[in-house]
């Protein structure tokens, strides 16, 4: 019974986030307790792009996603740009259009046949081409900046740091709405750090981790919370088996809205064999921010 009702209080609440107006979204009003879940676009997936592109931002912004999830990397000459690895030889044509490795140096032999995006500079990184199943695509890497234009407010967007340059972080987010954006690491002094400088909302991620190899997401959500204070908004759990009452209890006290990643069973189970169940039980957690790879699938399944 108490599922069922779960069940029938998500889709309320799906039905209401439908007629919400993408105009400037601000993180906290989104994200306050009794707001309806919302749906992250893992990677801007969907609609047949390579991941982090511009198209795949764009398409996810198009089905109605309303957080959208960019990894910052740092380039050779400091800019940012959106692109999940820190290694270009991955799933770019990088060895191809650079044979020889980054004209600047160091060689690809001196970085172990490897190739890092802070090897190259901007203009270098925007004629590589996205690989997406093995195939060379057309599409190019976006600059942070480009992201976020693209977005320009209208829904909530995560800086997922992985290398970055505080400076030229504050004075980009300066230049445009950035009450929709929230600052993310597995390291909340990082998150601190941004937050300090920038404004933005604290998100922090509360799953095991190299920082915190032991403790169960209630102490790290405690040392988090710690660190960051009210500006912590959000924190993240990766399996949502983690997610439990006293989690829950201890997050609503602080003020903390927790997100959690929906792309193991519950995308399976939905991308392979068409069964939302295990998306519907999850919807119903208590979380505020849902994640998946998949939300062409998953969003018109919730009328979304």
């Amino acid at each position: 019974m108490r599922g069922t009702l779960n069940r029938i209080v998500v889709m309320a609440g799906l039905g209401l986030a439908a007629s919400i107006a993408h105009a400037e979204v601000d993180v906290r009003e989104r994200l306050a307790t009794g707001q309806p879940p919302v749906i992250g676009s893992w990677r801007a997936t969907g609609g047949g792009f390579p991941e982090s592109t511009l198209a795949g931002i764009q398409h996810s912004l198009n089905i109605g996603a309303e957080i959208i999830d960019l990894h910052v990397q740092l380039t050779g000459d400091g800019e940012h740009v959106v692109f999940h690895h820190a290694r270009l030889d991955h799933s770019t044509d990088v060895q191809v259009v650079f044979p020889d490795g980054p004209p600047g140096g160091p060689t690809r032999e001196e970085r172990g046949g490897l190739d890092y995006t802070r090897d190259y500079t901007l203009q270098e990184v925007r004629q590589l081409r996205l690989m997406m199943d093995g195939e060379v695509t057309d599409h190019s890497i976006p600059s942070l900046a480009e992201a976020l234009d693209l977005i320009n407010g209208s829904r909530l967007a995560v800086l997922n740091l992985q290398e970055f340059d505080l400076n030229r972080l504050k004075a980009e987010l300066a230049q445009r709405p950035n009450r929709n954006i929230l600052a993310y690491s597995i390291d909340p002094q990082v998150v601190r750090e941004v937050v300090n400088a920038t404004g933005v909302a604290g998100y922090a991620s509360i799953s095991q981790s190299r920082l915190y190899e032991t403790e169960p997401p209630l102490a790290i959500l405690e040392a988090a919370a710690e660190v960051l204070g009210d500006d912590l908004v959000l924190a993240h759990l990766k399996r949502t088996r983690l997610l439990t009452p006293e989690l829950l209890a201890r997050a609503a006290e602080l003020g903390v809205g927790l997100s959690v990643s929906g792309y193991g069973k519950e995308d399976m189970a939905l991308g392979d064999k068409g069964d939302a169940s295990a998306w519907l039980e999850t919807l119903g957690n208590g979380a505020i921010v849902f994640w998946t790879t998949i939300p062409d699938e998953l969003l018109p399944i919730l009328n979304r």
